[in-house]
């Protein structure tokens, strides 16, 4: 998933920069697994399928105001129906704009599904926005994507509202990069491995998806403006604490995360909610999904996605 080039940037020295550019190519990792289990030493990604990845998922997260100031424009005003919570709203919204829509069990209860097919250019957009305009700023978001044949792990990022979204991604444990990279990280931070904590427009993301079998659920929540902030505040402290990505999770205290434990660990608006800190995507979004505060779930899916199986993970 896209990475903030400012979040980036901060957490590399000053003469970093002369190499910005191949080491931010290097983001082929941009969806990592959230949690790997002990193994054979991970395969050597070439630089030309580095480049080619980063091409696809790169993203610059130009600041609070500029990508809201995007978004107005691209969704309008704020449509929320504040008489009615945000599963009614949806409901509402896929009944007036016929948009795909299922209640499937979660957590032994019924949620609701609203289906946002990626990939078709202005329907597309129309459906993504018309979501987005409807309940984006009244709602946190977990969003996991599904683990797949290239990546049983899956992968977890919040969305805050109508603000960023943040997630962690990085290299030990993953995947061994292009060895002119690897001397390049080496010569900076003593390491050949790459974390990087993220912010990103999950609008804009998501619009720049148009091939692929990826499945993403967006799990919703109701929140304020305040929870908003609060968690905003957790994560862009620990943005500048952050010291190094473990797929095996770290020393909190100590800047070390995987990249669900970067999101979950002493986080209180999810904690409070069931969702405590975990160092898989899949636990994480276990406990999402047994929340009584669970709202409803977007399923953003790609034009050849398979959703004939089940893609959450088990209870």
């Amino acid at each position: 998933m896209a990475c903030d080039v400012q979040t980036a940037v901060s957490t590399m020295k000053t003469h970093s920069l002369m190499i910005a550019g191949p080491v931010l190519a290097a983001l082929i990792v941009t969806s990592p697994p959230a949690l790997a289990t002990p193994g054979p030493a991970p395969a050597r990604l070439s630089l030309r399928d580095t480049l080619k990845q980063a091409r696809r998922e790169f993203q610059v997260y130009r600041g609070k105001r500029l990508e809201r100031w995007s978004d107005r424009m691209a969704l309008g005003r704020n449509r929320f129906d504040s008489s009615k919570g945000v599963k009614a709203n949806l409901e509402a919204l896929a009944k007036a704009n016929n948009l795909p829509h299922h209640y499937a069990e979660v957590g032994g209860r019924q949620v609701l599904h609203i289906e946002v097919e990626l990939g078709k250019g202005r329907q597309s957009k129309r459906a993504l926005r018309s979501v987005l305009g409807q309940i984006g700023d009244q709602t946190i978001e977990l969003n996991y994507k599904a683990s797949s044949p290239k990546n049983r792990w899956g992968h977890v990022a919040v969305r805050l509202g109508g603000g960023a979204t943040y997630d962690l991604t990085g290299t030990r444990g993953v995947a061994s990069l292009p060895k002119v990279v690897e001397k390049l990280l080496t010569a900076l931070h003593g390491t050949p491995n790459l974390s990087m904590a993220r912010k990103r427009n999950l609008r804009r993301f998501f619009e720049s998806r148009n091939r692929g079998s990826d499945v993403y659920y967006g799990m919703l929540f109701a929140a304020t403006p305040q929870e908003q902030q609060q968690t905003e505040a957790v994560y862009s402290s620990r943005l500048r604490q952050m010291t190094s990505f473990n797929v095996h999770g770290g020393n909190g205290d100590k800047g070390v995360y995987s990249c669900a434990q970067f999101l979950s660990e002493k986080v209180p608006f999810l904690n409070q909610r069931g969702i405590q800190r975990d160092i898989g995507a899949k636990g994480m979004v276990r406990g999402a999904m047994k929340s009584n505060a669970l709202e409803a779930i977007i399923v953003y899916k790609l034009p050849e996605s398979d959703l004939s199986r089940p893609r959450l993970p088990r209870l």
